[in-house]
């Protein structure tokens, strides 16, 4: 058994397996419930790593750190005709906006997002893609909402070799930090994340340049007691900070006159 969570219930259903073998972390209180209590201490906070360290015992390594999926021909051309069908031509700056999450915590406010969305429009010509699941509709309408110009229309019903397909086609990645930001850097996509009380480097790739984040620390981050916490992080992140985080960053992806891309195919992201 390899207990990731290591919480007090996991840890005792760990030990009522009678497993031979039972590795968790180290934690007082729990450590008397498996036969390899791990030290964590020392590890880099990249999640990956992290849990890295609770199967290397089991013999497993790691050489690169990053998620990949690996998408097939079929879903490649899912993208391409779905984009095609949208209006979106090969040589358009192609902007995936993802404004969703499930926890509140880590959505930044829709008409912020759409301010952004008017921002790349009119400075960079980009063709704004907004993606949201199922149930999540209202985030895209807000986010239309406040925008003064018009973003692509919405993308029919998608399974995730075809998000992720589509991910790969565009040139960036702006979102909140969740599921979808992930498959976006799983294809070589650059990213800028808006982060709320959560640490973006427990949930960045370390040592890469093209996965950039912001977020607003009021001093407490490291030691949040979250929902206890009363501070609206993410809220509390201005506009104009975003702005010029990702003003700064297009620089550098266009500093050649058109959009750089890092596709599956391409060079791998860092």
């Amino acid at each position: 058994v390899v207990d990731f969570f290591s919480n007090p219930r996991s840890a005792l259903i760990a030990r009522a397996t009678g497993a031979p073998r039972r590795i968790g972390w180290d934690f007082r209180g729990r450590r008397r419930l498996y036969t390899e209590a791990i030290n964590g201490a020392g590890r880099m906070p990249y999640s990956a790593d992290h849990k890295l360290a609770l199967v290397e015992p089991l013999g497993a390594r790691a050489g690169n750190l990053r998620p990949q999926v690996f998408l097939d021909a079929a879903s490649r051309e899912r993208a391409r005709t779905i984009l095609a069908g949208l209006g979106v031509r090969p040589e358009d700056f192609l902007v995936v906006l993802c404004p969703v999450s499930r926890r509140s915590y880590k959505v930044w406010p829709c008409e912020r997002y759409g301010a952004l969305a008017d921002v790349l429009i009119e400075r960079y010509a980009a063709r704004i893609l907004l993606f949201f699941g199922p149930g999540e509709e209202h985030f895209g309408s807000a986010v239309r909402g406040a925008m003064r110009h018009h973003a692509l229309p919405d993308l029919p019903p998608t399974d995730l070799l075809t998000m992720a397909a589509l991910f790969e086609r565009a040139h960036l990645f702006v979102g909140n930090d969740g599921g979808p930001r992930h498959f976006a850097i799983a294809v070589g996509t650059p990213t800028l994340t808006v982060f709320g009380k959560e640490q973006p480097q427990i949930w960045t790739p370390p040592q890469q340049t093209v996965h950039r984040t912001v977020e607003h620390d009021p001093g407490c981050k490291r030691a949040c007691h979250y929902p206890r916490c009363k501070e609206e992080c993410i809220n509390d992140l201005a506009y104009e900070t975003v702005e010029q985080a990702l003003e700064t960053y297009l620089e550098e992806l266009l500093r050649h006159g058109h959009p750089v891309r890092h596709g599956a195919a391409g060079p791998p992201a860092g």
